[in-house]
């Protein structure tokens, strides 16, 4: 299962904790900017988020099956005292002890979250390029490219996914969040303008293509 990379992951491998928090995420959810997306973790979950959410049950998985993945921050939710973790991944742990005041808890990694994005340089170095979230350009040192804010987004959610393709549903859960206002016809239309831009005003042709699975960035034009 692919989560998306613009959520915070939050892998859970206890059934009883997986149900408990599943509703008070789709609550969370509409409440705050921040995202969290909640899985039964296995082994086939694909994590792209430098930051996760998970349990002992959950982390103890990850460690035997030596996934490579960019994990930096593990909120750690403390809810299995015998079971013993041996924190192979090279990781920031946060343990987080039972019981927790949920609420209390999503509120602290949001703010974390917030804070992290205001001290990090919102700069991605490639070998040509360069892409800066917060001013929504793409440059190198000839030419430059301001998206506008849609196109930024959908820009970075491809961009998040390492050069997979991306399905339609799956931009317009990420970006829209489902909304009924929105059909494919907008997403089109955008992903036609910002393709446009990146060939006519970069000459990135090739750059931004339409799958059979989806729509995919290939960065090594960049």
């Amino acid at each position: 299962m692919d989560m998306s990379p613009n959520k915070i992951p939050v892998l859970i491998g206890d059934q009883k904790l997986f149900d408990t928090l599943s509703e008070i995420i789709v609550q969370i959810n509409n409440q705050k900017n921040t995202k969290f997306d909640i899985v039964l973790y296995d082994q086939k979950t694909e994590i792209f988020n430098p930051t996760i959410i998970t349990d002992k049950f959950a982390l103890k998985s990850l460690e035997s099956h030596n996934l490579d993945y960019d994990i930096k921050k593990i909120y750690l939710i403390d809810n299995a005292e015998n079971l013993k973790v041996k924190s192979t991944i090279k990781s920031e742990i946060i343990e987080i002890n039972t019981p927790i005041h949920v609420n209390d808890f999503f509120e602290r990694v949001s703010n974390d979250l917030i804070q992290e994005l205001k001290s990090n340089q919102s700069i991605i170095n490639f070998n040509t390029f360069k892409y800066d979230f917060n001013s929504r350009s793409l440059f190198n040192q000839k030419n430059s490219l301001r998206f506008t804010e849609k196109e930024n987004e959908i820009f970075s959610c491809l961009l998040n996914y390492k050069n997979k393709p991306v399905s339609k549903k799956q931009l317009l859960k990420d970006i829209w969040q489902y909304d009924d206002q929105i059909d494919t016809h907008t997403l089109e239309t955008h992903i036609y303008s910002l393709r446009k831009k990146l060939e006519t005003k970069l000459g990135l042709e090739n750059f931004l293509n339409h799958l059979d699975e989806g729509y995919q960035l290939d960065t090594s034009l960049l």
